[in-house]
């Protein structure tokens, strides 16, 4: 990173800066961004972007979160910024056991160094970073030649023809229904009260 970097925007849907915002990240030193949540219902979920800050056209964005419940997710860019950051921030990947990420063509690496209630990750700006290109925001769609859909012969399908008789005909239970019908009657009839008429038993 060749340049400082100012803090340009930040969304939270839980949580909050720890103490205060850091505002801007000085070329060539450590600077830690610590975040947190006061409520003990919520865990924290957020993002935070930063620019250059002399040519406007170099970020840096991550997306966090370290929920009550579930895995903690993490995940970063430097260079051109993601075009839908906060579609980022609810897809972001869990945080990895362990080991060093290189994630190819995100202008940065990062190491977890602890992880539970409070999660720690080491993150390099990768020093060779391109600038965003105005004209590729927002990004087409990978649109393919349409495929002419195969030839399908189908069969014309029988009319159904209906008669003009006006009877009524009446329908006969089926088998089974008959079956259930006299089941029932059975248990009732051996559970239900006697009265006087049909005698006890």
């Amino acid at each position: 990173m060749e340049e400082n970097m100012i803090l340009d925007g930040e969304f939270f849907d839980g949580g909050g800066w720890n103490q205060k915002s850091e505002h801007t990240l000085k070329s060539n030193e450590v600077t830690k961004l610590e975040f947190a949540c006061n409520d003990i219902f919520r865990g924290i979920q957020g993002l935070v972007w930063y620019v250059s800050e002399k040519s406007l056209d170099t970020y840096f964005s991550l997306v966090f979160s370290n929920p009550i419940a579930g895995n903690a997710t993490f995940n970063a860019w430097a260079g051109p910024p993601p075009a839908e950051l906060l579609q980022e921030m609810w897809a972001a990947p869990a945080v990895p056991e362990k080991g060093v990420q290189v994630p190819p063509g995100m202008g940065c690496a990062w190491n977890v160094i602890e992880q539970g209630n409070v999660i720690h990750i080491r993150l390099i700006i990768l020093a060779e970073l391109s600038a965003m290109d105005p004209s590729a925001y927002p990004p087409t769609p990978d649109v393919t030649s349409p495929v002419s859909p195969a030839k399908v012969e189908v069969e014309p399908q029988p009319q159904q023809v209906f008669s003009d008789s006006t009877a009524i005909v009446p329908v006969a239970p089926s088998t089974e229904e008959e079956e259930a019908a006299t089941g029932v009657e059975k248990i009732l009839s051996s559970t239900r009260p006697r009265d006087v008429f049909d005698g006890v038993g």
